[in-house]
């Protein structure tokens, strides 16, 4: 039997993979789906490593929504989960309306925002310009390691720690998160 919420994030996850491979950057799936995250973005000096949650969403009057809470369902109904953010370093949004991926920084999701991020595709209908996230500033893969990445990797944090992977030439100077 095929489930078509499973199928949407299959493609959202084949679309994001292509898109980090178009960049140089390698790609690491996880065994297991009970990890908050998706896959493992790796840049593509090997440096720099990204724990990525993908989400297929598709455009709404203008914008897409993003659902900081995850929903699965079984027999007895559906089920929320709030997305810690601290468990992910980005979401990787791929929107079947324009064919394209966004890329969302955990860090440009601003502390009170808690159930729903907005990027807008079109111009409000009100004009409002204020507190708006136009999508188009969110594109290109390279985003995950990029400048914007590495501007917030420089801010001075308790929480970096030296990586537990073995060291050698390709992850001298890698550093994780402390979760």
């Amino acid at each position: 039997m095929r489930h078509h919420t499973k199928d949407k994030g299959d493609l959202a996850v084949g679309q994001v993979i292509a898109d980090l491979w178009r960049v140089g950057a390698h790609v690491c799936l996880p065994i297991s789906e009970h990890l908050p995250f998706d896959l493992i973005a790796l840049s593509p000096s090997m440096r720099a490593v990204r724990r990525v949650q993908v989400k297929y969403v598709s455009a709404r009057d203008g914008s897409l929504r993003l659902s900081l809470r995850n929903t699965h369902t079984d027999r007895r109904g559906i089920h929320y989960k709030t997305i810690l953010l601290d468990e992910i370093d980005a979401f990787a949004i791929f929107c079947p309306d324009a064919n394209k991926v966004y890329y969302v920084l955990r860090e440009e999701i601003p502390s009170g925002v808690h159930r729903l991020f907005s990027l807008r595709l079109a111009r409000s209908k009100n004009g409002q310009t204020k507190h708006i996230k136009p999508a188009k500033q969110f594109l290109g893969a390279d985003r995950l390691f990029g400048p914007v990445a590495q501007r917030i990797e420089q801010r001075p944090s308790k929480s970096l720690v030296g990586g537990s992977i073995p060291s050698g030439p390709a992850t001298d100077g890698l550093q994780t998160r402390v979760l």
